[in-house]
């Protein structure tokens, strides 16, 4: 047999729930469905335009804004499992932002990520090769300034040879 319907209900009845709010949320959007007596109230169902993408494109935002210099290197799939791994759905709000700022227990709360860093290598030239360098960009230099003699030189005999042409005439 087959049964077609909203998983989310299928799940909130499988636990034998009865009255409450059942919460979908998925890849880009939130559906909220009251459910009373064990039936759900579709006609009071809301869908938000809110899901996993979006919390991990703020929280991307966020981690941007405080750390500018991680703008190209962090990117939606590493902000995705930053909340996948630390983010949690609290079971007592009131009660977690009561102690929120309180000192004990505080270390325990504290979450450090550490973004995998790889430190850029300058390669530090050696006198040997500094100075290789600079006979390459002197000598560079010298048959430049041979070829612009050589190309004075031909215009001076065509112009020459021009001079020589016209005396002729």
């Amino acid at each position: 047999s087959l049964a077609y319907g909203i998983d989310s209900l299928f799940s909130y009845r499988q636990n034998k729930g009865n009255t409450g709010l059942v919460v979908s949320s998925s890849y880009t959007s939130t559906h909220i469905i009251p459910v009373y007596n064990a039936k759900a109230m579709l006609g009071q169902a809301i869908r938000l335009n809110w899901g996993g993408y979006h919390g991990a494109e703020y929280l991307l935002k966020l981690i941007r804004l405080k750390y500018p210099a991680f703008n190209a290197k962090l990117n939606v799939s590493q902000a995705e499992h930053m909340i996948r791994d630390h983010f949690y759905v609290s079971k007592n709000y009131d009660e977690e932002i009561k102690n929120c700022l309180d000192w004990t227990g505080l270390e325990d709360r504290d979450v450090v990520i550490q973004y995998p860093y790889t430190e850029e290598v300058v390669v530090q030239k050696t006198e040997e090769e500094l100075a290789r360098i600079a006979e390459r960009k002197k000598e560079s230099g010298r048959r430049l300034q041979q070829q612009a003699a050589k190309m004075r030189l031909e215009k001076l005999m065509k112009k020459e040879q021009d001079l020589e042409y016209y005396k002729n005439l």
